[in-house]
């Protein structure tokens, strides 16, 4: 297993840093209307399709996609921290 973690970079790169899949995230609780616990799942679910994306086309390794899965996650909650309105 060769897990490489500059591939949670490539992915929040992609999607410009990570903003826009925070946006995506954002429509998503709004539409379905989730806060707290559940809004956090939302969040884990929809790293976890965009990680599901990148491998389906690079190939599966199921610890790299749960270290992927992490690591984007953190990325999103990082840009979410810092541009969320106090």
């Amino acid at each position: 297993m060769n897990c490489d973690p500059n591939v949670a970079e490539l992915i929040l790169g992609f999607s410009v840093g990570g903003i826009t899949l925070r946006i995506a995230i954002a429509l998503l609780k709004d539409w379905l209307k989730v806060k707290g616990f559940l809004a956090l799942l939302l969040t884990l679910a929809c790293c976890a399709i965009a990680v599901a994306i990148y491998m389906a086309v690079t190939g599966w390794v199921w610890m790299c996609f749960l270290l992927y899965v992490c690591l984007v996650f953190a990325g999103t909650q990082i840009v979410y921290r810092a541009t969320r309105k106090t």
